[in-house]
């Protein structure tokens, strides 16, 4: 496979190609100057079409025949660069600006975090946009070993209970960004157990309470001290 390399050149308006292995140039075609507010940057190939930044549009050109058309909507203010991806390349993940707190632009920098910006000009004088970011409360792993991503201030993150629980975790975040203590509403599974015992017993008149008051004993002694939840 041949390797090619493209460029254009705004001073003449020509839009070329040179084989690397020939050192053939081929002229593929021309840049229409409608546009008096800026010149042409940079382009992208996908498949056997050249894309390319030009005023306020997109055009694409045919590298086979030369065929030049303009790709989307003309109502882009300066073009200025361009790029493409192929779908194997994106990647789908949660984004955090889904649960920002910005005043006006959300940039997500990862998957677990985001920074607020400002569009150029912005003088709204009635809700004035900060490049600032709330402040968050910050991930940790509290006393149960349950690990708590970073919290958005004024909401509320739930978690399931630890194994051999059933229940809900939940951890508010303040408006200052700090967790507060999590809540712990689980009720131990064996215990759970032990009640519907007694619930069925009482319908049947018939309860051993020597057995039942065995099996909490045994509950009480294999707790997590300090740290056991609610029953």
């Amino acid at each position: 496979m041949s390797m090619n390399l493209f460029w254009m050149d705004n001073i003449n308006g020509v839009i070329g190609r040179i084989n690397i292995d020939t050192r053939v140039k081929t002229k593929l075609g021309s840049i229409q100057r409608k546009y008096h507010y800026g010149l042409t940057y940079g382009m992208t190939l996908v498949g056997d079409k050249l894309y390319f930044p030009e005023g306020n549009h997109v055009s694409r050109l045919s590298v086979d025949d030369g065929e030049l058309d303009q790709v989307g909507p003309s109502n882009f203010s300066w073009l200025t660069g361009i790029t493409s991806y192929k779908k194997t390349d994106i990647k789908t993940v949660f984004s955090k600006c889904l649960q920002s707190t910005c005043s006006h632009l959300c940039l997500p920098v990862s998957g677990k975090d985001y920074k607020c910006a400002c569009s150029d000009g912005d003088t709204t004088a009635l809700n004035p946009c900060r490049e600032t970011n709330v402040r968050r409360c910050l991930s940790d792993t509290d006393y149960m070993h349950i690990q708590w991503d970073t919290g958005i201030p004024g909401r509320t993150s739930k978690h399931k209970c630890p194994t051999g629980y059933r229940g809900n975790v939940t951890r508010y975040c303040t408006i200052t960004g700090i967790y507060q203590d999590p809540v712990y509403n689980c009720t131990k599974i064996s215990i759970e157990n032990i009640y519907q015992k007694l619930i069925n017993a009482t319908k049947t008149c018939q309860v051993n309470l020597v057995d039942v008051l065995d099996e909490l004993s045994k509950l009480r002694t294999s707790g997590h001290s300090r740290r056991i939840v609610h029953f």
